[in-house]
C-alpha cells in the first residue's frame, strides 16, 4: 500500500506542476549525506521539487495510521525527513493518509526550513473525485510553506 499511496502523491506534484518549468524528480538520488566517514549515508527521498536548481521542497510518503494514540509521526520518519531537508537545503513535507487530524503538524527547528505533516485523502466523495482532493490539499500546503 506504502508504494500505491507514495505513486498518488507523487503524480499529484507533477500534475501541480506540469509545464512550470519546474522539475519534480521521482525517488530522487542526490549526493550522500556525509561527505567524509567510514560509512555512505544514501539520500533518496519520494519526490524532490526543484527550480532552477533550488529545492521547493523534499517530500516523502508513508502509508501509516497511527494506531497506538500517539498523535505524531513516528521519531524515525522525522528523523529520515530532517535528513533529506539539510541534503536538499529545503522544506520538508511528509505525507501520511487521513487521520483526522491527528498527525498533521509544522515542526521549526535550528534548520532554515520548516517540515510540514500532512495528512492527504484516503477516500472519493461525491462532490469531489479523488484526485482532485489530493491535488488540492497537496497545492494549499505547497502554497503556505515558507520558502
Amino acid at each position: 500500500m506504502n508504494d500505491i499511496f507514495e505513486s498518488v502523491v507523487v503524480e499529484a506534484v507533477r500534475q501541480i506542476y506540469a509545464g512550470s518549468g519546474v522539475e519534480v524528480v521521482p525517488q530522487a538520488r542526490r549526493q550522500e549525506l556525509f561527505y567524509s566517514g567510514s560509512r555512505s549515508v544514501p539520500i533518496k527521498p519520494d519526490v524532490a521539487v526543484i527550480d532552477d536548481e533550488e529545492t521547493v521542497f523534499v517530500g516523502d510518503a508513508k502509508w501509516k495510521v497511527d494506531r497506538k494514540g500517539s498523535r505524531s509521526p513516528s521519531s524515525g520518519d522525522l528523523s529520515q525527513m530532517i535528513g533529506y531537508q539539510v541534503a536538499y537545503d529545503g522544506t520538508g513535507i511528509l505525507f501520511y493518509p487521513e487521520q483526522d487530524g491527528w498527525v498533521e503538524s509544522v515542526y521549526e527547528s535550528d534548520l532554515e526550513h520548516d517540515l510540514q505533516v500532512v495528512e492527504l485523502p484516503t477516500q472519493s466523495t461525491g462532490e469531489n473525485d479523488y484526485s482532485s482532493r489530493v491535488i488540492d490539499k497537496i497545492r494549499s500546503v505547497i502554497q503556505t510553506t515558507p520558502e
